[in-house]
């Protein structure tokens, strides 16, 4: 349970830097080295919360109707 608060914090520290990079590239006064850095920065970081959209999206469809995960060939049952 620790390990998904953890997650979920982590996801969230991430999100609130990715917004500060972006109020910052609205900056009129960021140089190019400035900007460039910040881009860089935000297309990793957009990286890393897709994989963790897309990880919390694929635990979604193992998740039968009764609320248990499902096995992989199909068949229902808790991990």
């Amino acid at each position: 349970m620790a390990r998904k608060k953890a997650s979920a914090e982590s996801f969230e520290t991430m999100m609130a830097r990715l917004s500060e990079i972006a109020g910052l590239m609205e900056s009129r006064d960021i140089d190019i080295e400035k900007a460039m850095a910040l881009y860089e920065e935000g297309f990793e970081l957009i990286g890393r919360l897709r994989a963790v959209l897309d990880a919390a999206e694929e635990k979604v469809k193992l998740l039968g109707p009764d609320g248990k995960l499902a096995d992989l060939d199909g068949g229902e049952g808790g991990r």
